[in-house]
């Protein structure tokens, strides 16, 4: 999830976009995939980590191909099974997973920035599936992932639609004056 070569750019993988859903075609928006950050539990997730199985998908750099000549994108999505270990020694709000790494990527280049989700099971009930945060760092020769928690990257999105609408822009998504969206 770091860059191999400093002097790289094409290592980096960081992305950020905004969707205006309304201009989504229906079959499409039918099957996406949204992470309300305003519904009650979804951030839920530090009670029960010790006992949640937790996860990551993203698109490992060895497995995915940009085809510039053809103009082509060639991507294929991993998971990254895991269990907590705990809150790093980098800082209260970046957590620590121990993964599994089942098709031995050789790094996790390509990972940065995936949600990490965990998924407690619950006793006469469905399993409930938590967004945790995003993953920022880690390697499979340390076996290790850390992701920044689910709050401090909704405190960010709010944060950026703020001072987006101080300057004018247009935004889908807004905050109310409890910070909710």
């Amino acid at each position: 999830m770091t860059p191999e070569h400093d002097d790289d750019p094409t290592e980096y993988d960081v992305l950020a976009y905004e969707v205006d859903f309304r201009k989504v075609p229906t079959h499409d928006a039918k099957r996406a995939r949204i992470i309300w950050l305003d519904r009650p539990g979804t951030m839920e997730w530090k009670h029960r980590a010790h006992v949640a199985t937790f996860f990551l998908f993203g698109y490992p750099l060895e497995i995915n191909e940009v085809d510039f000549d053809e103009m082509r994108i060639l991507n294929s999505q991993a998971l990254l099974p895991g269990r907590y270990r705990g809150i790093s020694n980098i800082q209260a709000t970046v957590h620590e997973l121990e993964v599994q790494n089942p098709l031995d990527f050789e790094t996790f280049s390509g990972f940065s920035g995936s949600p990490v989700f965990s998924l407690e099971e619950r006793f006469c009930s469905e399993p409930a599936m938590r967004f945790c945060g995003i993953a920022i760092a880690g390697t499979p020769a340390s076996g290790r992932v850390f992701f920044l928690e689910a709050e401090v990257v909704a405190d960010l999105l709010r944060v950026s639609i703020q001072r987006l609408e101080k300057f004018g822009l247009e935004t889908i998504v807004s905050w109310d004056s409890a910070g909710e969206l």
